[in-house]
């Protein structure tokens, strides 16, 4: 037999064989069963693949729910406190840049992240603008300070200490932040009653750290004519 007939020979098996086995697959369950296990594990992967496509959004979503968008909104919740306040110092958003400084970033909608950023960075013009303003009332207040009570040398600028009490009884001294005053335009005595509600002065007295010469420390008046002083200067200079 030659070559060529040996191969016609040998794909002529393979084929019949390939034929019975077919034939008999077709003829038993045994081929229904395959088809149906495979089907069956196909339909079995699709559903899988949704479901757990489906967890994994839903956890995402709850994970940057919580992760990021909550911190953000307690964080707005808190920078809208202060400026309703209107109590003139720093204000930023520090969630907000710890978020910028991690993949939750990427997390956050891109239209939004773009007024997040605008909104951060007039927070921080404000703030720098706050800061600059109470670096300048600190130095003129010292000037005023030499004028009104004669003090000389390095010293801090003249504070007032108020007694609040309900009724008869009194409390511990309070030193009222004197360039938040001038830059709110609130007179110190207002702004303790505004800060403690419910309480009355019941003293008053003007404390000077550092300088040398003497001072009385009750001596209202001139503290009255030292805070109009500063007032009408915060004016001429500070816009707010």
């Amino acid at each position: 037999m030659t070559l060529r007939g040996n191969w016609d020979w040998l794909i002529g098996s393979i084929s019949t064989g390939l034929a019975v086995g077919a034939s008999l697959l077709v003829s038993s369950e045994v081929f229904a069963v395959l088809i149906g296990t495979l089907v069956g594990l196909g339909v079995s992967y699709f559903v899988q693949s949704r479901t757990q496509k489906r967890a994994w959004k839903r956890e995402y979503s709850v994970k940057i729910v919580e992760e990021v968008y909550g911190a953000l909104f307690k964080e707005f919740q808190n920078v809208l406190a202060e400026l309703e306040k209107k109590v003139a110092h720093h204000v930023h958003l520090m969630e907000w840049s710890e978020i910028k400084r991690s993949y939750k970033y990427f997390m956050v909608d891109k239209e939004f992240r773009r007024k997040i950023d605008f909104f951060d960075s007039r927070l921080s013009t404000f703030s720098d603008s706050i800061s600059r303003a109470r670096d300048f009332i600190s130095d003129f207040l010292v000037e005023e300070t030499r004028k009104a009570f004669g003090i000389e040398g390095e010293l801090g600028f003249a504070k007032l200490n108020v007694v609040l009490g309900r009724g008869k009884r009194g409390t511990a001294r309070r030193d009222i932040d004197l360039v938040e005053c001038v830059l709110r335009r609130k007179h110190p005595k207002e702004a303790a009653l505004e800060i403690w509600p419910g309480y009355s002065i019941q003293s008053a007295d003007v404390e000077i750290t550092g300088g040398e010469g003497q001072y009385d420390r009750s001596d209202l008046r001139r503290f009255e004519e030292y805070w109009e002083k500063s007032l009408e200067r915060a004016k001429r200079n500070i816009k707010l």
